[in-house]
Formats: C-alpha cells, structure tokens, sequence
C-alpha cells in the first residue's frame, strides 16, 4: 500500500498579508504540521494562528545572516526545511513575501533537493510586488508595453534598456554584489554600474523612480522621482524592497499603416 508523499507548500503571502492573505493559502495552512516565515507582524500572525487553528508561526530570521552570500543564504533554508519535513507527519509551510516565483532563487533549489525524495512541492501564488507597483503608479503595464528585470541580469547579459515601453528594474539595492547586507543596503553597491548602462540607452534628464509598496512596518507606498543623472546620489533612499521604474519614452518610429488599421 502506497503512502501519500509528504508535501512542502511554498505559501506566497502577498506583499502585506493583513490584505493579501488568501484562503488557498490558509487551506493550505491548515494541513501543515509547521509553518516557518520571516515575519515582522508577530501579532497578526499569531491572530491568524489562533483564529484558525494552525500550527504556531517558527520565525526563521536567525538562518538569514546579513552579510552572508546569498545564495548560501538560500542554501541554509532549503536544508532547514528538508530536515523539517522528514520529522513531520503531513506538511509543513514556508510563507514567502509576495509572489514565491518573483525573485526567490530557493524554489528551483528546493524543487531540485527533493526530486528523488518521496516529498513534493506545492507553490501557491499571491499578490508580488509588480502586482503592488503597477497600483501605486496608476498604470497599465500593457498600455505601452512593460520590462520586468534584475538589475545584475541586466549588466552582466548586457540587456538593452527598451525605448518606448517601462521598465521595472528589481533588486537595485544589490548591484555588482552577491551579498546579502539588508541592514546596510548601500554596502558594497555598485549602483553607478547600473546608471551607466542606462545612460547608454537614456538622456541624463530622463525621469526614474525609485518605488516601493507600503509593507509592514511601512504604512504607505513610497516614490521617489528624479533625474536618471542623480541615481547615484540616491543611494540612500534604496532599501531591500525598493524598485527602479524607468518610465516609457516617445517611441522614435511609428508604423502609420498599422496605425490605419487600428482605426
């Protein structure tokens, strides 16, 4: 007789999850043995907990070492969950901060260390950032045409900055670095590597914002607008949930007969 596989649910919270915890993602709470999370709202959570009968919420900030290689980072996390789930009866929970798949190197890793093990994976989705973003903007990413990319992706493939459509430009506060220093941001960032590259494709008068969505402990969004030629200068302003949006140009070339065929 054949057991059910243990399963590990990789559970996207949202970007705030007083609004944006869903009830997939507590159904699948509710199954779990253990549930793990970096969670600054410890009150909410144990809210929740009580509210719906879970399994208390296991802080794992102590495994994410500031100044640690990231993926090492990463590395240390995945090695906890497995040995959590072996001991475990049914399941257990890693919350994640907004969409699992939105910038979480872990997933793959995690997904590659149990391929031959008798445990699967379910990876529930939420609200990401980009979801967040495109709110606080007021803009429709379709309208013109939208570029999602890490911003160290960017420089070392070389990827042209698109004229005549945005740009969101993720994980701006670890350029040339693969540190994880998120109580100093501005530590070992090569942010004029990136402003450089733009500048290839971009005026130094083009207007950049830096963004982030409101998050507990922060009760509002954030942006910040100023020349593409002062983004060094901003350093400070750039913290680990911060993104780069470089709003779309005037398009150089437009196709008159296309145009005719929409009206």
């Amino acid at each position: 007789m054949s057991h059910p596989k243990k399963t590990i649910y990789v559970i996207g919270r949202g970007v705030d999850p007083s609004r944006h915890l869903n009830l997939a993602a507590l159904n699948a709470l509710r199954t779990c043995d253990r549930i793990f999370g970096i969670e600054s709202e410890h009150k909410f959570w144990e809210n929740i907990c009580a509210q719906n009968n879970l399994a208390p919420l296991e802080d794992l900030s102590h495994l994410y070492k500031n100044g640690g290689v990231d993926r090492n980072n990463y590395d240390t996390f995945v090695t906890f969950i497995l040995d959590a789930i072996q001991k475990c009866e049914r399941s257990v929970g890693l919350l994640v901060a907004g969409h699992p798949r939105l910038g979480v190197s872990f997933v793959p890793n995690l997904q590659s260390k149990i391929a031959h093990l008798s445990i699967q994976i379910e990876v529930l989705e939420n609200v990401s950032s980009f979801d967040t973003l495109i709110n606080d903007l007021g803009i429709d990413p379709l309208e013109r045409g939208t570029m999602l990319i890490d911003a160290n992706r960017m420089l070392l493939f070389k990827i042209p900055v698109p004229i005549g459509i945005g740009c969101f430009v993720y994980h701006v506060c670890s350029v040339g670095t693969n540190r994880t220093n998120y109580l100093e941001p501005s530590r070992g960032n090569e942010i004029q590597r990136l402003q450089a590259h733009l500048l290839q494709y971009l005026s130094p008068d083009h207007e950049v914002l830096l963004c982030s969505s409101s998050n507990p402990p922060r009760e509002q969004c954030s942006k910040s607008a100023f020349r593409l030629s002062d983004l060094s200068e901003r350093l400070n302003e750039i913290h680990f949930a911060t993104t780069l949006y470089i709003p779309p140009t005037r398009p150089a070339e437009l196709d008159h007969s296309f145009l005719e065929l929409l009206r």
